[in-house]
């Protein structure tokens, strides 16, 4: 019997969605679809916004540092962000991962999740 290549199905290969993933470890990350979707390679930072009449979070990239600005991480074929202090403000556990499909906001110029999923 001949050898077959291994492929890692992991990532946006298994799911061509646009999708952030909060990993234990506080980094919010955006899968290889989010981040060519999205344009973020072009970004070297971003702002964290939520809504809490949806219970939406924002997620605005920048290309300059700010005030209030966390420093967007790029990989080989993602990136991620630093989401502890805003997992810590929300509420959310960091105890498992989670994923957040991900959606344009046109209005607000950001991508956005719900924590609702």
């Amino acid at each position: 019997m001949p050898f077959e290549k291994l492929v890692n199905k992991r990532g946006s290969r298994g799911n061509p969605e646009p999708l952030a993933t909060l990993w234990v470890s506080g980094r919010l990350g955006f899968n290889k679809t989010a981040t060519n979707r999205f344009c973020v390679t072009e970004y070297g930072h971003a702002e964290v916004h939520f809504n809490a009449d949806t219970n939406d979070v924002g997620i605005k990239f920048l290309k300059k540092q700010g005030k209030h600005t966390v420093r967007v991480s790029h990989g080989i074929s993602s990136s991620d962000i630093s989401f502890i202090a805003a997992a810590r403000l929300l509420g959310l556990s960091m105890s498992d991962k989670r994923h957040f499909n991900l959606k344009w906001d046109n209005g607000h110029g950001m991508v956005v999740f719900s924590l609702n999923t």
